[in-house]
């Protein structure tokens, strides 16, 4: 079969054939010729491979630019470019699959306004047909604000007669292992939360590390910051030399301490928890000691 066009919408995202392509069948074996698609004007290069004795695929995509994506989704304003790679070939007997991705000169329109330097990111990832690992690396371009994420996730490949891979399956009571640490600050986040009157400054060291099983996952380590700020611009509230200190657990991350210091002199505290369940996903407990709210 050769296909000459095709015209599509994934979610906002319009999708079209930009060159004819070829599908074929052949003794079960379903197979797409190179193909190249656009996504948002950008584009996508796929071709694979589907059939009882080897299920392949690859797919690639080159200096996306992520601004008209995110406009089209109706995300917060982003500008920078992405680079993306996978490649995946199963057979009865082995999976290989591997991916890369490579994000460049990546900021918000805030973070730029705020003199905060654009970012980068690489990530690596692997699958066996056991086991998914992935390792993604980060900094701004100053050198500052590294974070790591790696992660160890028991994801064991399923088969059927007419097919070499079919899917997926994650045991409920296979252990999780992982690591998030670096820095991040917080003030990436005005953008999302300056049109209510929120503004923030400070910096997150994070050293957590994952725990407990597929089905029942935790957290290890601790989230900090000290010297943070927080201002209200709508209803003038301000709290200075914001301090957190958050542990990880197996129900989420406790909160064994929150501080901060209001125009006054007064002083705020508090405890809580941020939860991995449903219910009340998010608990704190705060007094206040001879606290004013709002600047006069």
């Amino acid at each position: 079969i050769t296909l000459t066009a095709l015209t599509a919408d994934y979610g906002d995202l319009p999708l079209r054939l930009r060159a004819p392509t070829t599908l074929s069948m052949t003794g079960g074996v379903t197979s797409l010729g190179a193909t190249a698609l656009s996504l948002a004007g950008q584009t996508l290069n796929l071709e694979g491979q589907y059939g009882p004795s080897r299920v392949r695929a690859q797919l690639m995509a080159t200096d996306w630019q992520l601004e008209p994506l995110v406009s089209a989704l109706d995300l917060p304003a982003v500008t920078g470019a992405v680079s993306l790679s996978a490649d995946l070939n199963a057979t009865r007997q082995s999976v290989d699959f591997t991916s890369s991705f490579d994000l460049a000169n990546v900021s918000m329109d805030a973070s730029q306004q705020a003199g905060l330097p654009v970012y980068a990111m690489t990530g690596e990832a692997r699958w066996d047909g056991r086991q998914f690992t992935i390792d993604v690396n980060g900094r701004d371009t100053s050198g500052q604000a590294p974070i790591r994420v790696q992660a160890a996730l028991p994801v064991t490949a399923q088969r059927r007669a007419e097919a070499a891979l079919s899917g997926v399956r994650l045991a409920p009571n296979a252990p999780l292992t992982g690591s998030i640490t670096g820095t991040i600050d917080v003030a990436l986040a005005n953008q999302l939360i300056e049109a209510a009157g929120h503004r923030l400054a400070g910096q997150l060291a994070i050293d957590l590390a994952l725990a407990g099983t597929v089905g029942a996952p935790g957290l290890s380590g601790a989230i900090t910051m000290a010297e943070g700020r927080y201002r209200n611009l709508l209803h003038g509230v301000a709290f200075d030399q914001i301090t957190v200190q958050m542990n990880g657990s197996l129900e989420g991350l406790v909160i064994d301490q929150l501080s901060a210091v209001a125009v006054n002199g007064g002083t705020i505290e508090g405890t809580g928890q941020i939860s991995f369940g449903e219910d009340a996903p998010l608990d704190i407990q705060v007094a206040f000691n001879n606290a004013q709210m709002v600047q006069s």
